[in-house]
């Protein structure tokens, strides 16, 4: 660690997935356009929709893949996940981690310690924006896996790390 501080980046694994809907998407407009003839009804709407959602997944994708910033951090203040949109969550304010969630999604959770306290001590903007967050499932924060540039085990390891730190 660096300092105390750990930052994790975004999954290169959610880029090349991206790319490869897009591709699909892609190569299902061309077919809808060029092969489907009378067998599709409306076969060249369905493939210009096609097409212009593979283009614009494409775009998403690669202007991600460019955002080089970090997209978790583990520091002194606490725990910054920029999918939940709100500050740095203290680590006083976690009672624990762990994994959850199923085969399909699974995810780091963190059980709050307090939530109506820590929601109470957030700004009006960033409570509004944890309600209606889909990793906010209060008492918990989750953190999906593939999200991260680490396997989710070694998220897990990182944050028990540090919240068996003792605080200065």
């Amino acid at each position: 660690m660096n300092g105390g501080r750990r930052e994790f980046r975004a999954s290169r694994s959610r880029v090349q997935h991206g790319i490869l809907l897009s591709v699909v998407l892609a190569l299902v407009g061309v077919w809808a356009l060029l092969f489907a003839g009378p067998s599709v009804r409306d076969a060249e709407l369905v493939g210009g929709v096609a097409l212009a959602m593979s283009a614009v997944m494409l775009v998403v994708v690669l202007r991600n893949a460019r955002d080089t910033r970090a997209r978790m951090v583990l520091d002194r203040d606490g725990i910054w996940f920029r999918d939940w949109e709100i500050g740095p969550v203290p680590w006083a304010a976690i009672d624990d981690a762990y994994t959850s969630g199923s085969r399909l999604q699974a995810f780091v959770s963190l059980s709050l310690r307090d939530p109506e306290g820590f929601l109470a001590g957030l700004p009006e903007a960033e409570r509004k924006a944890l309600r209606g967050n889909r990793l906010a499932r209060l008492p918990e924060l989750r953190i999906p896996h593939g999200a991260l540039d680490a396997p989710l085990d070694q998220v897990l390891a990182a944050i028990k790390t540090h919240l068996g730190t003792p605080r200065a």
